[in-house]
């Protein structure tokens, strides 16, 4: 069966951190618990944010998790034990980061599903495609470079340098994974994630940043990549059949390993 994947534009909590108050059943009010500063894509985020939760709740376990697999709806998920729980977000980046933009504070239930899906990430429904196949990061390219003298004599320079690079095509997208005017769940869609992710407007966003592209959204393997020249949408989606707006086929045409 043909995966779709996930992917996932990193972000970056500024110096102090994003905070937020939280209530468990059991445990008291006024509760902060904060994002530290520093660099995340929207899993490590909700790991993160589970690890906060329960750092800073005395008696309640906190369950932070979201639909990361390939059946997955991206949404958020918040719950805790010892009965109604709530939060409060002081910093809303934090909340629109995990979906609950529209549904600001939460309080007055065991647990919530976020309303819309969490933002900086994208959930294709269509197959992707990659020149060399799944799970294969790509051709090595160096800084080779060759000149041959008019009589006919060669000379190299370079050669140490390499990188890994791909391209990826996902086909039959639908108009709601493909265009905002689409959607049926908030942020569902690639334009979306070319503003937040590729154009660095969402929370925390960096113009540019790098993706983890993940071949099956069901597991870990993903490849760590850079996107250049994304700026202009229209370049990168094409519709699958002439005149048809349902369908769309999204093209990413090259991809740049991060080097580790």
């Amino acid at each position: 069966m043909s995966k779709h994947g996930r992917v996932e534009a990193m972000f970056t909590v500024p110096t102090g951190g994003w905070t937020c108050t939280i209530q468990g059943g059991s445990d008291g009010a006024g509760l902060t618990a904060t994002l530290a500063a520093g660099d995340y894509y929207t899993d490590s985020m909700i790991d993160a944010t589970a690890t906060a939760f329960n750092a800073t709740a005395t008696l309640d376990t906190w369950t932070v998790v979201w639909g990361s697999s390939e059946d997955g709806n991206g949404k958020g998920f918040i719950g805790a034990t010892g009965g109604n729980c709530s939060v409060t977000w002081v910093d809303t980046e934090w909340r629109d980061l995990m979906g609950y933009e529209s549904d600001g504070n939460l309080s007055g239930a065991i647990l919530y599903n976020s309303t819309d899906q969490c933002k900086m990430c994208w959930f294709p429904d269509g197959p992707h495609v990659t020149l060399l196949g799944p799970n294969d990061d790509g051709w090595s390219e160096s800084d080779l470079r060759s000149t041959e003298s008019p009589g006919g004599a060669g000379k190299t320079l370079g050669g140490a340098n390499d990188k890994t690079v791909n391209q990826i095509t996902w086909t039959g997208i639908s108009r709601a994974k493909c265009r905002i005017a689409g959607e049926s769940t908030g942020n569902e869609s690639f334009q979306q994630f070319h503003l937040d992710g590729v154009r660095g407007q969402g929370p925390g966003g960096v113009p540019g940043a790098p993706w983890n592209f993940y071949w099956d959204a069901d597991l870990t393997a993903k490849l760590n990549c850079y996107a250049p020249n994304l700026g202009i949408m229209r370049d990168l989606i094409s519709q699958l059949s002439n005149n048809v707006i349902e369908q769309w086929n999204i093209t990413i045409p090259r991809v740049t390993k991060v080097p580790t």
